[in-house]
Parts: structure tokens; C-alpha cells; sequence
């Protein structure tokens, strides 16, 4: 098996250069592609409850070009528990009809993870 890259970034960094992004998951639903997708800064993301990892939202209708909408991805931070920090890791996956996504939080899954399911 051979892949072919083209060396093009599907997603722009919303945080600049300092951007690590990490784990997509991709799904069709309602005729479009969903991406979700971790991301953090390059530095202090351990000890710096802001700059920890948060979870990314892309849209696409061909599988090549995405517009990135984290703003709409529907999930973030908690007030208080074990995904108030961080979240990571986001698998997406549908059962009967329904779409669920997996996903860790603090300390990359450390207290936990969770399970959310998708509101239409």
C-alpha cells in the first residue's frame, strides 16, 4: 500500500503558529462532511488551564476543502469536573440512527472520558 500526500493543510490554525492540532475524526451526516479535531498551543498546555487542548470543528461538502467553524462544533469546557480543563481525542462514531462522540478530558483522559451525543 502507497499513499500520496500533496503537502497542503486542510485546516488553518485558529491559534497561529503556535498551533498543535491532533486526532480528526470524519463523518457525513445531512449531506455534508464533519471534522472534529483536537487543539492546543505548542507550550505550557499542561500547566496553563487556556492554552490546554479544545476541541476543533470543520465542515466540507467534498472531502477536500473544509471551513473550519469551532465556534459551531457544539462542545466545549465544562464549568467544573473532569472536562473543565481539557478536551482531547474526539472520536466520532453513529449507532442506531444516532451520532455519539468519545472524547477525553483533563489531563489528556486522565480524570475521565465522556460521552456526548449529537443534538439535530
Amino acid at each position: 500500500m502507497a499513499w500520496q500526500r500533496d503537502g497542503v493543510t486542510i485546516i488553518a490554525d485558529a491559534l497561529g503558529a503556535d498551533e498543535c492540532q491532533a486526532l480528526p475524526t470524519v463523518f457525513g451526516c445531512d449531506g455534508l462532511w464533519h471534522m472534529y479535531f483536537c487543539y492546543r498551543h505548542a507550550t505550557d498546555f499542561r500547566t496553563h488551564r487556556e492554552r490546554g487542548y479544545r476541541l476543533g470543528y470543520a465542515w466540507s461538502r467534498d472531502l477536500r476543502h473544509w471551513t473550519r467553524d469551532d465556534a459551531s462544533g457544539g462542545l466545549g469546557v465544562s464549568p467544573s469536573g473532569w472536562d473543565a480543563d481539557m478536551l482531547c481525542y474526539p472520536h466520532v462514531f453513529s449507532c442506531d440512527n444516532q451520532v455519539y462522540m468519545l472524547y477525553n478530558g483533563n489531563a489528556f483522559g486522565r480524570q475521565g472520558f465522556g460521552v456526548a451525543v449529537m443534538e439535530r
